[in-house]
This record gives structure tokens, C-alpha cells and sequence, in this order.
């Protein structure tokens, strides 16, 4: 059974793929050398998955359907990133969760998410 409470995490350094400046479609768009909005979610997605995980059963995955978000910081190339899902509550297949996203290098919170989750079944990565 899955608490109130449970608990997700996901780091990694970020690199040159995950800086804005990557994210440019034309030449007219220019982005800061710092860690995306995108990838940020992304973070905060893996997080949030991590903590709904032990609920699935066999080929069921978890797709996110609500984000809110506040980007509070650039955060440089190379620095350690981090997402920290708290599970908040769980109503039949939807599961909300809380974030806090930290920046290892730098000691400091970068973002904070409120975030919605829902289970999704009889499906594979490679299919969905």
C-alpha cells in the first residue's frame, strides 16, 4: 500500500544539453547557458514517478497531467540538481505530490511544483 508521505528523488549534474541555450529552434531564438525550465519539469516528473511507483502493477506507468511551477533561480551549467516528490494524497488512479528542487552546488532551492500524476494501464515505454 502506498503511504501519505512517500517518497521520490532524482539527480543528476547538468550539462550542455540541458541548458536553454540548447533549446533553439532558429536562429532568431537565444537562450541563457543556464538549466532550462524543460528539463527542470522533466527532473520534477522523474521525482513524482519515482514516488507512485511502488503502487503500479505489472505494465501500468504513471503519466503526469497537472504541473505548477515556480522557476526561482538560474542555475549554471555543471551544478548537481535535485527533485525531492512528496506524495500528498492519492484518490482512486490520481496522485498529487509536492517538490522541492535543489541545487547540490549551490545550497539552494531553484523551484517548488505542485504536481498531478495518473495511472495509466496495460502499457509499455516503447508503445505509449
Amino acid at each position: 500500500m502506498l503511504e501519505i508521505g512517500t517518497i521520490g528523488e532524482a539527480a543528476y549534474v547538468a550539462d550542455d544539453d540541458d541548458m536553454a541555450s540548447s533549446f533553439c529552434i532558429g536562429e532568431q531564438d537565444v537562450f541563457p547557458q543556464v538549466f532550462s525550465t524543460a528539463r527542470m519539469i522533466a527532473l520534477m516528473e522523474t521525482a513524482g514517478a519515482r514516488a507512485l511507483k511502488p503502487l503500479l502493477q505489472p505494465g501500468q506507468l504513471s503519466v503526469g497531467v497537472t504541473v505548477n511551477i515556480k522557476h526561482l533561480a538560474a542555475t549554471p551549467n555543471h551544478t548537481q540538481v535535485s527533485a525531492k516528490a512528496t506524495r500528498l494524497a492519492l484518490r482512486c488512479r490520481t496522485s498529487r505530490t509536492e517538490s522541492n528542487h535543489h541545487e547540490t552546488g549551490m545550497g539552494r532551492y531553484f523551484a517548488l511544483r505542485k504536481h498531478r500524476r495518473t495511472v495509466m494501464g496495460s502499457l509499455s515505454p516503447n508503445n505509449a
